[in-house]
């Protein structure tokens, strides 16, 4: 065989070899890098919406849980302020009667003590004045 007739064997078994094993090939990379990014965005999307209501409960329970606090909160002040009606109005028994309901409060993660101030020691923080 001639260096020619040789060069367009190899030019042909070449070309053959390219349509049928790279083109394929590429193509297929390609539909699977593209198949790939498009389960990318959508579970990237279903997962914000999963996250999205998962936020959204979290949100409602805390606002429940947030509501009962509040309103148990209003109901002891409406109980001191019950009893604070029928209590002699005497300093002593006032005195005594915030000794004895004097509890810790928290506000915004940061316990606050309704004890008196180092600064003033004849007034006392009640909770529901703070």
């Amino acid at each position: 065989m001639s260096k020619s007739k040789k060069d367009r064997q190899f030019f042909n078994i070449g070309g053959i070899f390219f349509l049928l094993i790279v083109i394929p090939l590429s193509l297929m990379a390609f539909l699977i890098a593209n198949g790939m990014f498009k389960l990318g965005v959508t579970i990237k999307e279903r997962a914000v919406n999963v996250l999205d209501a998962k936020a959204q409960e979290d949100i409602k329970a805390r606002a429940v849980n947030t509501a009962n606090e509040i309103a148990s909160f209003l109901m002891e002040c409406k109980k001191d302020l019950q009893i604070a009606t029928i209590i002699p109005s005497t300093e002593t028994v006032y005195k005594q009667f915030v000794s004895e309901n004097k509890k810790p409060l928290w506000v915004k993660s940061c316990l606050l003590y309704t004890s008196p101030s180092p600064r003033d020691r004849t007034r006392s923080r009640m909770p529901s004045s703070a």
